[in-house]
């Protein structure tokens, strides 16, 4: 044998020897659960001008976070998404404002299956907690639609919808190998929670109310520095209401002007980050407004 066949040849069984050690990742069934919330973002802008958006008419939208559930993820964040226009009422010469609703349709598992879908973007869905429902009354007023103008949600609004009837999805089994104990972020935790009964308890909300935790003495000043993931140029105060500060772990309750931070709301869910500076360095938590603004 020639010494290039003698190469090949080894060439060949080094492949041979090598492909049949790929390990596939071993799957397991589990339970996704009627009612599970599952994030979605439009894709594209819809308009509700006349001769626009119609009703029945797709909207393409894609998943905006993990659909995770007892540490399980379900839907990974980025699948795309199917909606539809359920409804629209246009604005008209007397002042009336536009108004419209987007129905979620479904999505797919991370094993290829189609996941149902309820509820959507001012559609109530048969699970959206009535605490949600009541709390877009509450803040309907200063952020949905300027009066007399056609509803419009951009590309990049992001809405909540939940999962139809549960469905058991082939996940991916965790292996030995992969059992991770993951301490990031145990050394410097911060939470920020938005307290939803103050703010209903409100005729004429002007705050919102949070609760602070770090897991060391409370830092001297807090501020809102970033919504709906773009910096704004001058932070919004958080001011400190009460706090119970300690050496191994403090709370706080503050306040947020609701009309400084709701100028940079947009239109469907909003998010904002809570931060404060330390020795230099800022720490900040996200928090999710779980009302369709």
């Amino acid at each position: 044998m020639s010494t290039s066949r003698q190469s090949l040849v080894a060439i060949l069984c080094a492949g041979l020897v090598y492909y049949p050690m790929v390990a596939h990742a071993a799957s397991v069934k589990r339970t996704l659960p009627e009612g599970t919330r599952v994030y979605l973002e439009l894709n594209e802008l819809v308009s509700g001008k006349r001769g626009d958006a119609e009703i029945g008419q797709k909207v393409q939208c894609s998943v905006w976070r993990d659909v995770i559930h007892e540490n399980v993820v379900f839907v990974k964040a980025g699948t795309p998404a199917l909606c539809k226009v359920e409804s629209i009422r246009h604005a008209n010469i007397a002042g009336v404002k536009g108004k419209m609703s987007i129905g979620a349709l479904e999505t797919t598992a991370v094993d290829g299956q189609l996941v149902q879908l309820d509820g959507g973007y001012n559609k109530e869905g048969k699970s959206r907690m009535a605490l949600s429902i009541s709390l877009g009354v509450v803040l309907f007023l200063p952020l949905i639609f300027i009066p007399g103008k056609a509803a419009e949600l951009p590309d990049g609004t992001v809405f909540d919808a939940f999962t139809g009837p549960s469905s058991s999805i082939a996940v991916e089994a965790a292996s030995p190998e992969s059992r991770v104990v993951n301490l990031v972020g145990l050394s410097s935790s911060f939470t920020a929670e938005i307290d939803y009964d103050y703010l209903t308890s409100q005729e004429k909300p002007k705050v919102f109310r949070l609760t602070l935790a770090t897991d060391g003495p409370l830092p001297q000043a807090f501020s809102v520095d970033t919504v709906n993931g773009t910096k704004i140029e001058s932070p919004i105060p958080v001011t400190i209401v009460s706090s119970d500060s300690k050496p191994d772990g403090s709370t706080a309750v503050a306040e947020i002007d609701l009309k400084s931070l709701t100028k940079h709301f947009q239109q469907g869910i909003n998010r904002f980050h809570v931060a404060y500076q330390d020795n230099g360095e800022r720490t900040a938590t996200e928090v999710i407004l779980n009302v369709q603004i």
